[in-house]
């Protein structure tokens, strides 16, 4: 690696396209993901490489791989961009703490086998945030919101919903 003087080279938008490409794992999924254009995102990595005289990805037909110092600057990339997230944050007035009142919603097997665990981790985490569990075996609409968050085992019918896996 080169000395701290070539750090000065190194620009925001180059980190956080190293950032994007290894959370993704190709410069492909990291553009299409963050809706940025994928000749860009390849030209900041390789000036990046360049100019810190390392090599940062392994680049497979699977996709990307850190190489070791790709690994140990991928800690410092991430540092940056959650620094990012926290400065947009105070930019727009917006606290840098998660605070208020959620209701989750979830069957009696589940919240009695697995949300005690969670919840418990989750207020440790966030202790602003204050839980009510709602525990139900019926479905509880989220649009009339008698709930936040709904713990499902089924994909929901309601089509202005957001579900994940």
């Amino acid at each position: 690696m080169r000395s701290p003087k070539a750090l000065d080279h190194s620009n925001l938008a180059q980190i956080q396209s190293f950032y994007w490409a290894a959370k993704h794992g190709s410069f492909g999924a990291a553009a299409r993901i963050e809706g940025r254009s994928l000749p860009t995102l390849s030209r900041h990595i390789a000036i990046l490489e360049s100019a810190l005289s390392v090599t940062l990805f392994d680049r497979h037909t699977t996709g990307l791989v850190l190489t070791e110092s790709g690994a140990k600057l991928f800690q410092y990339a991430e540092a940056v961009h959650e620094a990012g997230a926290r400065f947009d944050l105070a930019a727009n007035g917006q606290a840098d703490v998660i605070a208020g009142d959620v209701s989750i919603s979830a069957s009696r097997s589940f919240a009695i086998t697995y949300l005690p665990s969670v919840l418990q981790k989750l207020g440790e985490d966030q202790p602003s945030i204050n839980f009510d569990l709602v525990v139900t075996d019926a479905t509880t609409n989220l649009l009339m919101r008698e709930a936040d968050i709904a713990i499902r085992m089924y994909r929901p019918q309601q089509t202005s919903l957001i579900a994940k896996k």
